[in-house]
């Protein structure tokens, strides 16, 4: 398994921080209707507000034979559904990047099979996001253990105590679990089943692109058939967006358009002839696929 910053590409300092700054306003003015009122339909946070929040002890390190270092990392339960047995199967969604509280009301789908298998709903929070924090400071210290192997073995942990932690029965056969995860998340949920099959008995991972590595040659694919995507949906859209990102790569190929790039973006150093342009293009296809 990898960190996710094993195959990333090598970016000017800040790069991040000035992208999440700029992308909503590049998205609301590439993409009609994106920043528009979807009906004002409410999420799960409303439709289903969590019966517990609670907080698990975690291991900081769960590879060390030394440590015994633990942080609070955060939990929501949803039972209402659950069967009054307390047997039925568990619904585990896999926290990604962001506090949890954003991917749980965005989960709708988890709540309706729920309803339909009478399942209790639980969601853990990723280690070094929202109120799972282990240290107060971030430095390449305290950061070295933001790791994918540390995340699915937090899983593996929290899951382990599921008769302890959200009241199964200890029944061997009670509690049946399927994990679920989308991007990043999804990742962890095929990860884990294939680290920790005895855990689960299934997982669903949407959006998953475990099998994607730079090189590969698969990444102009996946770009094209997003692009048939804004297509389908309008021909001056998809138009509009390779306009901006020929327009894009064009400026990347001189110092002067580098300049301009930098400038536009509010990038916290210049940008390099090839990794920041190529960073950048990077950035870009990745928001709107």
């Amino acid at each position: 398994f990898f960190s996710p910053s094993t195959h990333m590409p090598r970016i000017v300092p800040c790069f991040w921080q000035m992208w999440i700054h700029w992308l909503p306003y590049l998205l609301l003015l590439f993409v009609p209707g994106l920043g528009e009122d979807p009906g004002g339909q409410p999420g799960a946070l409303t439709l289903f507000p969590p019966t517990k929040v609670a907080y698990v002890d975690a291991t900081l390190d769960h590879f060390s034979f030394t440590s015994k270092q633990t942080f609070r990392q955060k939990y929501l339960v949803f039972d209402k559904f659950w069967t009054a047995d307390r047997s039925g199967p568990i619904l585990f969604y896999f926290g990604n990047e962001g506090a949890i509280e954003d991917f749980y009301n965005n989960s709708g789908a988890m709540f309706e099979l729920a309803t339909e298998f009478h399942a209790q709903v639980v969601m853990l929070e990723h280690r070094y996001y929202g109120e799972s924090v282990p240290f107060a400071s971030l430095n390449s210290s305290t950061l070295r253990f933001l790791t994918i192997e540390q995340a699915l073995a937090d899983a593996a942990l929290f899951l382990a105590q599921k008769t302890t932690l959200l009241g199964c029965s200890a029944s061997s056969r009670a509690c049946q679990v399927v994990v679920f995860g989308g991007s990043y998340g999804g990742m962890l949920t095929a990860w884990f089943r294939l680290k920790y099959p005895h855990l689960t008995a299934g997982g669903i991972a949407s959006s998953a692109p475990v099998d994607l590595y730079p090189g590969e040659h698969k990444a102009p694919a996946f770009y094209k058939a997003t692009m048939a995507t804004f297509q389908a949906h309008s021909g001056t859209c998809a138009r509009t967006l390779q306009s901006a990102l020929t327009r894009l790569a064009t400026l990347g190929r001189t110092a002067a358009g580098r300049r301009e790039l930098a400038r536009q973006f509010r990038t916290c150093g210049p940008l390099s002839e090839r990794t920041g342009t190529e960073a950048l293009l990077f950035y870009v296809w990745g928001a709107l696929a």
